[in-house]
């Protein structure tokens, strides 16, 4: 590999509070004391030719680092103030070096130096980076599909919390403790190339059996309900084999419900029994499988539709009426296989 051309372009800024005696207010402003410090950004390009026999190829690689600094509330009882430094690192060069795009997170309380250890740190893939109530969301994906996951931490602790490849659905409530949250996340594909049963041989003249016709399956996603101190609830979508599948849209459905809600305000609910009444709405658009549907023009197929009912804080699936075949089995809550 030779580097044909490298340009380098460094910039920094720096987030300055008033000087000692000053304040951009108030002339009589008197810090007891001042600390500076620096966000740095910087972009790093160059051209490089990669030897791919029998073609030499040219790529174009960049390297940017974009570091801010934010003052937000943790959410927690104390709801105490923290100085969260956020810094997004993107890297795009010539093979073998992978595309990287990854955000790292530290926090401080207000006050604390930040040359102190901080509360906590953490580095997680992904191009975009926020707060989030009491929340810090960092999205990731979209390079090869239009599929985005998000994946969410506590501001107070910076634990991960949960992550999720549709909206999140959010319940609110007066009492934090019973906020809820709803996710979807695609099940790993497990193998169930199963075919009809060979008929057993029958003695002459008596007629053949019929094969045993195995309906094939596959494990679609999984819905969890999530927050506070619930168990919660998790619920295993399975969906024939002869289709290809991608989740269209999930939202609240009910009485007095707007269409198409990705929040529902539950404030009159005092207890975990008292989060239901209402359904999740589940749209999947399907596509035949196989090599036909790329050679071959096909009718579109109307999407599956189907609602799931909450009751008392947990996914009801017996009450789910659908014409359609779709299999619906609640899992262990510390099943962590399909997380």
């Amino acid at each position: 590999m030779i580097c044909k051309r490298m340009n380098l372009l460094v910039l920094f800024l720096m987030l300055q509070g008033p000087a000692a005696g000053e304040s951009p207010d108030d002339d009589s402003f008197t810090p007891l004391s001042a600390n500076i410090w620096e966000a740095r950004s910087s972009i790093e390009q160059w051209s490089e030719t990669y030897d791919s026999s029998p073609h030499e190829a040219v790529f174009n690689g960049i390297h940017i680092i974009n570091e801010t600094f934010q003052m937000v509330f943790s959410g927690d009882k104390d709801d105490t103030k923290l100085i969260l430094q956020q810094s997004l690192e993107i890297k795009y060069g010539a093979p073998p070096d992978p595309q990287l795009s990854k955000i790292t997170v530290q926090a401080w309380p207000l006050g604390a130096a930040l040359s102190d250890q901080p509360l906590y740190k953490y580095t997680a893939y992904g191009f975009e980076g926020e707060p989030y109530r009491d929340m810090y969301r960092i999205r990731d994906g979209g390079h090869c599909s239009n599929v985005i996951t998000e994946t969410y931490f506590s501001l107070s602790t910076g634990e991960a919390l949960f992550e999720t490849r549709a909206p999140l659905l959010q319940i609110n409530t007066l009492d934090n403790q019973l906020r809820r949250y709803i996710t979807f996340n695609r099940a790993p594909a497990r193998s169930r190339n199963q075919s009809p049963t060979r008929p057993p041989a029958h003695p002459k003249g008596r007629p053949p059996a019929q094969p045993t016709v195995v309906t094939l399956t596959r494990d679609f996603g999984v819905l969890e309900l999530i927050g506070g101190a619930s168990p919660g609830s998790k619920l295993m979508i399975i969906l024939p084999w002869r289709y290809n599948y991608e989740l269209r849209s999930l939202y609240f459905c009910g009485n007095g419900i707007p269409a198409g809600s990705q929040t529902l305000a539950l404030y009159e609910a005092q207890s975990p029994q008292q989060i239901g009444g209402f359904t999740i709405a589940v749209e999947i658009s399907r596509w035949p499988s196989g090599p036909s549907f790329h050679s071959s023009p096909y009718e579109p197929i109307p999407p599956l539709k189907f609602e799931i009912p909450i009751m008392a804080d947990q996914f009801a699936p017996d009450l789910v009426v659908t014409d359609e075949e779709i299999l619906l089995s609640l899992l262990d809550v510390d099943e962590d296989s399909y997380r």
